[in-house]
């Protein structure tokens, strides 16, 4: 585009040194227009009266391809202006004018520059027409593609928002949350379900990258953890299916994910827990106190064939909370670059009542509504 202003800009000079000269020595010769046969799309030049004072030899030479049966064709050929290229618009504004025309079964794009001679009250419209048949079938077919593209997006996307959990009570646990992908299609994945009649699995996952191919990766990460934890509660044995069921992936190395994983035993109360490279902490919040939930592992990578994941538990009570987060939330960044950080996230968890709209509010006024990563947050009450 930068290219064809520069190039007009030229042509208009060129234009301009061509017919002032020919005016100014005291003649009418319409050859200063000569220039124009060397331009390889039509054009032709229109004085004020409407009358057609030059034709480049590109548009003579391949009109006569098109039918000549063809109304404007035959105008054109017959060097007649017809209304619809809109010259008297042009002349009275002196806007360049765009239209599209249809000749002969082809599109062309029809534009109108007013060239005004120096020192002379000579005034025209130079006026090209550009053949955009197959620019409009190739923009027609992407349009479609992209169409076709953006429902499987949003296909994908309602997967995803259908793969989340219930907000509410299920199994003895009040469940709520916040989950906010930077683009239609997010990394974060996390899930609450049954294990069987006495456990429940909770999760957080964060998959590397965003778009299509992480959003494929969590709906393997919901599908492969619920069908490999089923009836089992030993959780280093869990995690050691899931990693060789991820790597029959065979994928690249930057695709990976990490998972923090526990499992909570409702007659028992007890909640253990294992993580496979997750880099946030979980919270406890018991009252007035915070307890971090820390545990180590490798992430579900292929740089690892046989991992052991150290096992953790902890005792829980009714009305305790649990929080899971994503490093969306601590690593996001406001228009200033200051992060939001760690130090924030526990004060609010300290203070707040209500956590999630809370957390929501507060991210939504530190960065915008347009996060530059996924961030999700899930708490877990103990009711029962």
């Amino acid at each position: 585009m930068k290219f064809l202003a520069v190039w007009t800009i030229w042509l208009r000079l060129d234009i301009e040194i061509w017919i002032s000269r020919e005016v100014t020595m005291g003649y009418r010769n319409f050859g200063g227009f000569d220039i124009l046969d060397s331009i390889k799309i039509w054009v032709r030049v229109i004085d004020i009266d409407k009358n057609v004072v030059f034709v480049n030899k590109r548009m003579i030479e391949e009109l006569h391809e098109f039918d000549a049966n063809d109304e404007m064709v035959r105008k054109l050929m017959d060097n007649i202006v017809d209304d619809v290229f809109e010259i008297d618009r042009a002349f009275s504004d002196e806007k360049n004018n765009k239209v599209y025309l249809n000749l002969d079964e082809n599109i062309f794009c029809v534009e109108n520059e007013i060239l005004k001679i120096e020192n002379s009250s000579e005034i025209f419209v130079v006026e090209t027409l550009r053949d955009v048949t197959n620019e409009r079938k190739y923009r027609h077919e992407i349009d479609n593609k992209n169409k076709r593209f953006l429902e499987d997006i949003n296909f994908a996307k309602n997967m995803q928002n259908r793969m989340l959990p219930d907000k509410g009570m299920y199994n003895g646990l009040f469940i709520n949350y916040i989950y906010h992908p930077s683009e239609s299609l997010g990394g974060d994945v996390f899930d609450v379900y049954k294990i069987d009649s006495k456990n429940t699995g909770i999760y957080i996952a964060d998959v590397a990258g965003h778009g299509v191919t992480a959003s494929f990766l969590t709906m393997f990460v919901r599908q492969s953890i619920r069908t490999i934890s089923k009836n089992k509660s030993n959780l280093n044995r869990i995690m050691g299916e899931l990693l060789r069921a991820f790597l029959t992936l065979n994928l690249d190395t930057d695709k990976y994910f990490s998972i923090f994983f526990g499992i909570y035993n409702h007659e028992t109360k007890l909640f253990k827990y294992v993580n496979a490279g997750q880099n946030t902490i979980p919270i406890l919040k018991r009252k007035d106190e915070i307890i971090e939930l820390k545990a180590t592992g490798y992430p579900m990578c292929n740089f690892f064939s046989d991992v052991n994941y150290e096992t953790y538990e902890i005792k829980l009570e009714t009305e305790d909370r649990l929080i899971f987060y994503t490093d969306g939330i601590v690593e996001a960044r406001n228009k200033c670059e200051e992060v939001f950080g760690d130090d924030k996230l526990i004060e609010i968890i300290k203070e707040s009542d209500d956590l999630i709209n809370t957390m929501s509010d507060k991210m939504s006024k530190f960065c915008g509504e347009q996060s530059n990563d996924d961030y999700s947050m899930l708490e877990i009450t103990v009711i029962e």
